[in-house]
């Protein structure tokens, strides 16, 4: 769990399981909390198939909506932008759009950092 609650960009796939679903929603729960404590700090969660989490998305958190992210120009909403356009290549359920999902949050989380 401690692996979980620091990586940069977690992702939990099919989740069903109560002993899953349990662990997902402590871990996502302590990461939120960390981000918030911890502004700056570019944190990447959403779950594929399975129980749907709340996605966040560096500062786009779909739990705690913010009037900012109805602003073009800010950051919530370039985050939840790209949050969008991530899940879209992740519905397509290729490897290759997977792999290019990553590479887009990787690509534009190290030029926002």
């Amino acid at each position: 769990q401690i692996l979980c609650q620091n990586a940069r960009l977690l992702i939990a796939l099919g989740v069903t399981s109560p002993q899953d679903v349990q662990f997902v929603a402590r871990t996502f729960r302590l990461r939120r909390s960390s981000i918030q404590q911890q502004r700056g700090t570019k944190l990447c969660q959403f779950s594929l198939g399975g129980k749907p989490f709340a996605p966040l998305l560096g500062n786009y958190d779909e739990a705690n909506p913010s009037w900012q992210e109805n602003v073009p120009w800010s950051a919530e909403a370039r985050d939840k932008q790209m949050l969008l356009d991530m899940q879209a290549l992740f519905e397509k359920e290729e490897v290759c759009d997977y792999v290019q999902a990553i590479r887009l949050y990787l690509s534009l989380s190290k030029k926002s950092v």
